[in-house]
């Protein structure tokens, strides 16, 4: 199944390019908090991930959770958040009938609270993993939990409850996926290392064919291309060192096989530009 879909940048952050590509300068770079839409036939649109919203300023003015913006400085312009961009193209938050979540840092859900009446698709334990977390230790994995609506629960659904695929040759070295509505349209993939239990998904555009959003399993299509992971500072972020480089250089070896896949990671400055360019990436 070929379905529509189409990326964004919701806001971005600031940090070093020596942090996100190991041997890069230290010169401060933007990173973009790249989302996506996408329209399902039976299903309407399914938004993944969120980026920043206003939300994010108001749940991080007080410490501990300032830390989080001053450790990453946040930009976000009038009319930028996900759901300010979507109301300008004619769809309401009403619309969104499902939120994807690859994981629960701050850039990723960030403008959840804008769509209240989606369904949210997530991993039952990345979710169990940080839910109880507050002060410095939420700060510590990424996860502001203000930005989490009060009734998440109630419409919060687990990945590990879908059916299990074998994806196919293209795929390379990513072997399972999970059909996340039933009919192999988006197929969530387990990307390890970054955050616990980070997923991306993959779906077939209909333009452009296959599609895979990897989240922030790797920073940048250039650190798939070249397998190379993040300087020091940068790995401080990360859950996992080891998953994260084995992920990433899976990505590698994905790209090397399947150079005409469109691989998507969430803050690629290479991708970025291509949007602001009225490209379809």
């Amino acid at each position: 199944m070929k379905l529509e879909s189409k990326l964004y940048v919701a806001g971005h952050c600031l940090s070093f390019a020596a942090a996100t590509f190991k041997g890069d300068p230290w010169r401060i770079e933007r990173y973009p908090a790249i989302c996506a839409r996408i329209r399902h036939p039976e299903h309407g649109h399914i938004v993944f991930d969120t980026g920043y919203s206003q939300a994010f300023f108001s749940q991080t003015r007080r410490f501990p959770s300032r830390l989080y913006r001053m450790a990453t400085p946040v930009r976000l312009a009038p009319g930028e958040s996900l759901a300010d961009q979507l109301a300008e193209e004619g769809i309401q938050p009403s619309e969104i009938g499902h939120v994807i979540l690859s994981h629960f840092h701050a850039d990723h859900v960030g403008g959840l609270s804008d769509f209240p009446s989606a369904t949210i698709i997530a991993d039952t334990g990345g979710w169990a993993y940080l839910r109880d977390k507050r002060g410095f230790a939420a700060v510590r994995k990424g996860f502001v939990p203000g930005l989490i609506p009060s009734d998440f629960e109630k419409r919060f659904r687990g990945i590990l409850y879908r059916r299990q695929v074998r994806l196919g040759e293209g795929m390379g070295p990513f072997r399972i996926g999970y059909d996340l509505f039933g009919d192999g349209s988006i197929l969530a993939v387990y990307l390890e290392g970054h955050a616990r239990h980070q997923v991306g998904i993959l779906f077939d555009d209909i333009d452009l064919g296959p599609t895979f959003l990897c989240a922030d399993a790797a920073w940048s299509r250039r650190a798939i291309r070249e397998n190379t992971g993040p300087g020091r500072m940068g790995y401080m972020a990360v859950d996992d060192v080891q998953a994260a480089d084995g992920t990433l250089g899976r990505l590698h070896e994905l790209h090397k096989r399947n150079p005409g896949l469109r691989i998507v990671p969430s803050h690629c400055q290479e991708v970025w530009e291509e949007i602001k360019g009225g490209s379809r990436v």
